[in-house]
């Protein structure tokens, strides 16, 4: 076993050492083709009866024109004056919302939940729920609860939810 770990770290050093040596060449930096090196050329044209057809190179090199940019349109900032809709109900918490809310909103809704004790900062909507049977508008992570309503024993709280596009 020992043989093969030997060979192996071998192997290895050979592998880098021959890497290191075509990577530490340089190239050479490109130089340009002297005018001297070019020659006309004539290629005889298939018919008979036509001249044949004579190519010289170019003495001077042409300039490139440049095509004019495009005009790309300019996008206004998207301002958002506030909440697009405001909803006021119950609220209970649970386990597992990872800091985020679940409602009757679609997943990444950003909401904004205010309490009698205060408001969150803007969090995503989770999941869908609660069941419309239950009554509530939203379950809430236990930190958002607790920092929303205060200690979570109370169960479920009033609040209100901003839904902001």
């Amino acid at each position: 076993m020992r043989w093969l770990m030997v060979g192996a770290f071998a192997f290895a050093l050979m592998l880098m050492s021959a890497c290191t040596s075509a990577v530490g060449r340089v190239p050479a930096s490109p130089q340009p083709i002297p005018q001297s090196n070019f020659q006309k050329v004539t290629i005889a044209s298939p018919s008979i009866s036509a001249p044949p057809v004579v190519y010289e190179p170019l003495l001077s090199t042409p300039t490139p024109s440049r095509r004019p940019l495009a005009v790309q349109p300019v996008s206004s900032p998207k301002v958002t004056t506030g909440p697009s809709r405001v909803i006021t109900g119950e609220a209970s918490w649970g386990y597992g919302f990872k800091g985020h809310v679940v409602t009757r909103y679609p997943r990444g809704t950003v909401i904004r939940v205010c309490g009698p004790i205060g408001c969150t900062g803007k969090v995503r909507s989770w999941g869908y729920g609660p069941a419309k049977r239950t009554g509530r508008i939203a379950d809430l992570d236990v930190n958002v609860f607790e920092d929303v309503c205060g200690p979570r024993g109370r169960g479920v709280c009033d609040i209100t939810l901003e839904v902001w596009k």
